[in-house]
């Protein structure tokens, strides 16, 4: 995503309509370099003015409690909520852990 709004904002919280998502959290990938890489969980994070923040598995993510099992090529809506911005609706794609 990218913010095209003149100041920072914060992505502060993702939730879902769907059913089949419980609970989530935002979480921050940490590489040590050394194979003993960490993921923390963030209350909140930081998107720069003009800047583009990237969601994947390797940086900032989304983690989830399924409520019922999802398929590989499944769509599953998320809503992106900001300090300062209006909320976003996105889908995300159900892929196989290491695709």
């Amino acid at each position: 995503m990218t913010n095209i709004g003149g100041g920072e904002d914060r992505l502060t919280k993702v939730t879902s309509p769907s059913d089949s998502v419980g609970r989530t959290m935002l979480s921050r990938h940490k590489s040590s370099g050394r194979g003993a890489d960490t993921m923390r969980m963030k209350e909140s994070v930081r998107v720069p003015a003009g800047a583009t923040l990237a969601m994947s598995p390797f940086d900032v993510s989304v983690m989830t409690r399924m409520n019922s099992r999802w398929r590989a090529g499944e769509v599953v809506p998320f809503v992106l909520h900001f300090r300062h911005s209006a909320p976003v609706e996105v889908l995300a794609v159900v892929v196989r852990p290491g695709s």
